[in-house]
């Protein structure tokens, strides 16, 4: 029977647990947005319940912050020379009832894998198919503000009326680092660094100034301080892990669901469009794995790419279909008055942007029925190279990219008017 440890502000408790060492923490952090490169990658799932977003302010807003946690810890990943980055596949609100559990218990249950998003995509189904090394849990949670397995791709964390705790803490645990010794409370010289700084891997309720984006290293030095000793080390523990974790799941190079799929793109019918006619007015494009609308980002410019976003009824993912004869079509949007084009690539993870409208085959797509002949589902195949639109990566989160891709009867390839 194994054991995990429990700290907090004011107590310290040791329980028993039968699977692996669990470390719970109470480090907080807000988090900054600095780019960072690195050579081994891990993917990564996040997700988060109702009342966390709801505690954000909302789903743009936790979304966001997220992103900002992750850009930070490969921030401190380059930093500190771990060779690692930690790479989002996903950002989703997953449908787990909170209703005042702890978060150890919450964490079980993510583990477990039990949970799944609110459009149905179940957590199990998600990971496999996207390949996730890394997965991570974001609630309200109760009781302690971070849990995480050692060595192990599973974490959970909580949201405060303030600021979103730092992923880069328990992800850090996920790659077997510890807590930095001596900061579980206060401040001291073997863990304080100039101006009463602290690595990722303190712990305690340290303030937003007060951690940099290090783990601790006795190679190198924030501001003339040395960041870590011999015997304090984590990023010597994420290197030594990064391919451990990085091959956990291996990244799938287009990403299918688990069901069997055939492997070839069918022909498409004699009638191509089925029953499926665009109104004469602009309408939305809505994917079916994420619910989302393609979007052009608010941008007039010409080459500007595509997006998914939330769907909201809004100028920049209304379009509107433009017949070009031989059953294609041409699509406007209404907020650029550019057209949806394909870069003149017709070749896989080819990118599509908007561009004046002309009459070339580039700009030309045909809508095929997919799902039965009642079904509102369909493609949108483009007449050069006859590939799909594409959500890249089976993102469910807004800014997803969208390329063409060979057609197959994916979620993320299938669309229907809204």
């Amino acid at each position: 029977m194994k054991h995990f440890l429990i700290r907090n502000k004011t107590t310290h408790m040791k329980l028993k647990y039968n699977k692996r060492n669990v470390i719970v923490t109470a480090f907080m952090g807000l988090f900054s947005t600095i780019s960072s490169q690195a050579a081994v990658e891990s993917d990564l799932l996040v997700g988060y319940t109702r009342a966390a977003s709801a505690n954000r302010g909302g789903n743009d807003q936790i979304v966001a912050q997220i992103r900002q946690g992750i850009i930070r810890m490969n921030n401190a990943n380059r930093n500190s020379r771990t060779d690692v980055t930690v790479v989002e596949r996903s950002i989703a609100e997953f449908s787990i009832e909170e209703n005042g559990r702890d978060l150890i218990d919450m964490l079980t249950e993510w583990r477990n894998r039990r949970g799944g998003t609110s459009e149905g995509v179940s957590q199990r189904d998600l990971e496999e198919r996207l390949g996730v090394d890394l997965s991570c849990i974001v609630s309200v949670g109760g009781g302690v503000r971070g849990v995480a397995f050692l060595n192990n791709p599973y974490s959970a964390v909580i949201v405060s009326q303030a600021r979103l705790h730092t992923l880069g803490h328990e992800v850090g645990h996920n790659y077997n680092a510890v807590h930095d010794q001596g900061s579980e409370l206060v401040a001291s010289s073997s863990n304080s660094l100039s101006g009463n700084r602290y690595t990722f891997m303190a712990s305690g309720g340290r303030s937003n100034g007060s951690i940099v984006d290090h783990y601790s290293n006795p190679d190198v030095s924030y501001q003339g301080a040395v960041t870590g000793t011999r015997d304090r080390n984590n990023a010597r523990r994420l290197f030594d892990q990064r391919n451990v974790r990085a091959n956990f799941r291996s990244r799938p190079a287009n990403p299918r669901p688990p069901a069997p799929r055939p492997p070839a793109a069918p022909t498409p019918p004699t009638n191509p469009g089925g029953g499926i006619v665009p109104g004469d007015d602009f309408q939305e494009l809505q994917f079916r794995h994420s619910n989302r609308c393609v979007d052009n980002q608010g941008s007039t410019r010409r080459r500007t790419s595509y997006i998914q976003w939330r769907c909201r009824s809004h100028v920049n993912g209304s379009f509107r279909f433009e017949r070009r004869g031989g059953g294609f079509w041409r699509i406007r949007s209404q907020r650029s008055n550019l057209c949806i084009d394909m870069t003149g690539t017709s070749r896989n993870r080819g990118e599509i942007v908007q561009w004046p409208c002309n009459n070339h085959r580039n700009q030309q797509w045909r809508i095929v029925q997919r799902g039965g002949s009642t079904s509102p589902w369909f493609w949108l195949q483009a007449r050069v190279g006859r590939r799909c639109m594409n959500q890249s990566g089976v993102s469910l989160a807004n800014l997803g990219p969208i390329e063409q891709f060979a057609c197959r009867d994916l979620d993320w390839q299938w669309l229907r008017f809204r």
